[in-house]
């Protein structure tokens, strides 16, 4: 069988190349009959470093850009590696025309993991599998909307391309509530990200085994600096005397910001940090897996996917006042437990989408 996925492989992101690596991984792990497993290559690799922005507050980000230029440079190259490496990708495939031509290269189509059906910007409809002639080898693997609702410009779109899918299975669960309002005969499953599929003995194996930092530090990764995050973050500093390690300048705190980093040393910042701080669905996931203690600051828009995530888990760390700040330890032993169970549905679902030829 030769399956192909697609996702977000080109992005700069440390969780999109790591969910990414996560699914293809775990399908060749498991499935011994799958002798070809790729994703598709249906964007080119962003390597701006500079942004192009107009007005004076262009100029001065532009400006900051320009003078952490080298360190900037050196995580786009680090990403770009991982991709080269980590991710088995197909050929180039930017037109429509070049993206039919793999119906008859492969036997079944992967939607996912991550925020592919997001329509904050439109829909990309390649996500959507709209080039796969076959109805019945579109498959989604936990997949995504990145956001609360779907504008109605692009409702009835979104509907009749997921409704024409075999089998469907999203990441949270407000996705399958949203779906099963307009798709009444389809099956919605709701699966764990692809990162929880590997376990922390196989994610070891990627980075080196060696912290980046060598003092206690409180790792810090972020998609929005709100005056809550910035508390938060001053308050666990305060208390606990560690150093604070970001990809985004804090001014006032004892921090190191590391504008180079990549999926690998993401994953070295988060398994060797004492504590965790984030927005972000990846940095949560991973602090999870890796049994750290952590806390979650709810961004003001897009909030609802690591919130679930630590729903699901049993985990009560999301922080809505620096008040609520806990530094008892997690009962990972109970985290374990449950997700055992989420990995266990995963791959009953996965059974069925590849076994099914």
């Amino acid at each position: 069988m030769k399956v192909a996925i697609i996702s977000y492989t080109e992005s700069r992101n440390p969780g999109a190349q790591l969910q990414s690596h996560a699914l293809q991984t775990a399908i060749k792990k498991r499935y011994s009959f799958v002798e070809k497993c790729v994703h598709i290559q249906h964007r080119i690799f962003d390597t701006t470093i500079v942004p192009q922005r107009k007005g004076a507050k262009g100029f001065v980000t532009k400006l900051f850009y320009i003078l952490t230029f080298s360190p900037r440079k050196r995580g786009v190259e680090r990403y770009k590696k991982f991709q080269e490496e980590h991710i088995l990708l197909s050929n180039i495939c930017l037109e429509e025309n070049e993206l039919e031509k793999l119906n008859d290269e492969f036997d079944l189509f992967i939607s996912g993991s991550d925020q592919i059906w997001s329509c904050n910007k439109g829909i990309h409809k390649p996500f959507f599998l709209t080039f796969v002639k076959d109805n019945s080898k579109k498959n989604s693997y936990g997949a995504s909307m990145g956001m609360e609702f779907i504008p109605d410009e692009y409702k009835d779109d979104f509907i009749s391309y997921i409704g024409s899918y075999n089998k469907i299975s999203v990441r949270e669960y407000t996705t399958k509530l949203f779906l099963e309002k307009y798709l009444e005969n389809k099956e919605i499953s709701v699966v764990c990200d692809p990162v929880f599929l590997l376990d922390i003995e196989y994610w070891k194996t990627l980075f080196e085994n060696n912290p980046i930092i060598k003092e206690p530090y409180i790792f810090v990764y972020s998609t929005q600096m709100s005056n809550l995050f910035k508390k938060a973050i001053r308050k666990i500093q305060d208390d606990t005397g560690c150093l604070v390690v970001t990809s985004r300048p804090l001014p006032f705190l004892r921090c190191k910001v590391v504008y180079d980093m990549g999926p690998l040393e993401f994953l070295n910042y988060e398994y060797y940090a004492s504590y965790i701080v984030s927005t972000s669905f990846h940095s949560i996931a991973f602090a999870t897996i890796f049994h750290k203690e952590l806390y979650c600051i709810p961004h003001s828009t897009r909030s609802s996917r690591p919130i679930n995530l630590l729903n699901c888990l049993g985990i009560n760390r999301v922080i809505k006042d620096v008040k609520e700040i806990d530094y008892s330890p997690i009962n990972y032993e109970k985290v374990e437990a449950v997700k055992s169970e989420m990995v266990s549905n995963a791959y009953m679902f996965l059974d069925e989408i590849l076994n099914q030829k």
